[in-house]
C-alpha cells in the first residue's frame, strides 16, 4: 500500500474569501479614536487598550494596522498636515487675487482646526514620533509652510501683501524650524 503525499497547497489571501472579513473603515475609526485620545492626554497617559476600546474593536486590530503608539500618533499627525494641505491646495485653485488666496488659506487653516481639534492637540507632543517618521512629520509641516509662504511672497512681489519682518526669540534647547 503506498501513501501519496499530499503537496501544501498555497496560502489563500483574504481577498479570496479566507479569514475574517475585512471591517469597514478600521484604520480611519483607530486613527480618529487615537486622535481624540492623544488631544486629551499626553502621549504617554494614552494606552492602546483606550484607543481600541474606543475605536469599537480588539487591541490585536490596533496592531495590525499600527506597529506601535508612536506609528498610530505619527500617522494621525502627519496625516493631519496632508489632509490639511490637500484642502487648501483645492481652495486656492479657485482663487483670482492674492487677498483671496491668504483669506481661503486663513479660513481653511482656521475651520480645519476648528472642526479637528484633536489633530491641534496632538502637536504638543512632536517628540513622540518615532525617529523614522520625524523626516516624514518635518516634510509635511514644511510642505504646507511653503504652500503659505508662496502665497505671501507671490502678495510682496505684487505690492498686494506689505513686508514684515517676524522676529523669532527661542528660549530652551536648539530646534529645527
Amino acid at each position: 500500500m503506498t501513501v501519496k503525499r499530499q503537496m501544501a497547497s498555497p496560502a489563500v489571501r483574504r481577498k479570496d474569501g479566507r479569514g475574517r472579513p475585512a471591517t469597514p473603515f478600521l484604520r480611519e475609526r483607530i486613527l480618529q479614536s487615537a486622535a481624540e485620545l492623544f488631544a486629551e492626554r499626553e502621549f504617554e497617559l494614552v494606552l492602546i487598550d483606550e484607543v481600541a476600546a474606543r475605536a469599537g474593536v480588539g487591541k490585536g486590530s490596533v496592531y495590525r494596522q499600527f506597529r506601535s503608539k508612536e506609528e498610530l500618533y505619527a500617522a494621525a499627525v502627519i496625516g493631519g498636515f496632508a489632509e490639511l494641505q490637500r484642502e487648501i491646495r483645492v481652495a486656492l485653485a479657485g482663487c483670482n487675487s492674492v487677498r483671496e488666496q491668504i483669506a481661503t488659506i486663513v479660513r481653511h487653516a482656521l475651520i480645519f482646526f476648528r472642526s479637528r481639534r484633536p489633530f491641534f492637540a496632538m502637536l504638543r507632543d512632536p517628540q513622540a514620533l518615532p525617529p523614522s517618521q520625524e523626516r516624514q512629520f518635518r516634510d509635511q509641516r514644511n510642505e504646507l509652510s511653503r504652500l503659505i509662504s508662496g502665497v505671501l511672497d507671490e502678495g510682496v512681489k505684487r505690492g498686494a501683501v506689505k513686508p514684515v519682518v517676524v522676529r523669532y526669540e527661542h528660549h530652551g534647547p536648539p530646534t529645527e524650524l
